[in-house]
């Protein structure tokens, strides 16, 4: 079963609950805002997230709410799933290569793990898919996500192009967020006292495939890094 991220133009009658965060300080303190909120004119609008440019463009409809959702917010709570706005982050002073929301994880004491197109590539090998799914079921983990209530499984967003980033800091004065990718020297540190989980990582050879969320996720995730959003 090819496992990836969910693939959504929702249509739904009915407005799942979704809200936002601002900031890292929000997100850190549980202040988020409501949606629906943010719109102002009187036809009610349903959020919409669509897949696009390998992220996830977020839409109500209403101008006020695109906006704010689009150049201010910082989180995304949706459909118990969270997403970030990739837009201003960082990853040595370079934007990464998706500048819409994308599929992020509560990591450790909350910081956010955010999972990020990287590169293209030629597919997801079945065997690592089998271990994000195998993990993730058990833990009640978001891969793939529930759209109402029905499993989603898409094979276009593929995980070995994506990689994982932490977010646990503020934005600089300039607006932008400094965010760390989960690298070799990380996760040997990480997994300093468990060389069987450290062996296992380190056991796919090529290191654009090592470094992938197909083959980092499933790690973290047996680590217990992982939270349930």
């Amino acid at each position: 079963m090819l496992v990836a991220f969910v693939c959504c133009a929702l249509t739904t009658q009915a407005q799942l609950e979704a809200k936002y965060c601002m900031n890292y300080d929000d997100f850190l303190n549980n202040r988020w805002e409501s949606v629906d909120a943010l719109i102002k004119n009187e036809s009610k609008q349903v959020l919409q997230l669509k897949e696009s440019d390998h992220g996830f463009n977020v839409k109500t409809g209403d101008k006020n709410a695109d906006a704010v959702l689009k150049k201010e917010a910082l989180v995304l709570q949706y459909g118990g799933h969270l997403y970030v706005n990739s837009r201003n982050l960082r990853y040595k002073d370079r934007a990464l290569g998706v500048s819409n929301y994308t599929q992020a994880y509560r990591y450790d004491q909350n910081k956010l793990l955010v999972v990020a197109y990287w590169v293209s590539g030629t597919g997801i090998a079945l065997s690592l898919a089998a271990d994000v799914a195998a993990i993730a079921a058990p833990n009640n983990l978001s891969v793939p996500a529930m759209i109402g209530s029905e499993l989603v499984w898409v094979g276009t967003q593929q995980l070995n192009n994506h990689r994982c980033y932490l977010l646990d800091s503020e934005a600089n004065e300039k607006g932008k967020t400094a965010v760390t990718m989960i690298d070799d020297e990380f996760m040997e540190t990480l997994l300093a006292d468990n060389q069987a989980l450290l062996d296992r990582y380190m056991a796919t050879s090529k290191k654009n495939t090592r470094l992938s969320a197909a083959n980092v996720l499933p790690v973290l995730m047996e680590k217990g890094m992982i939270k349930d959003n």
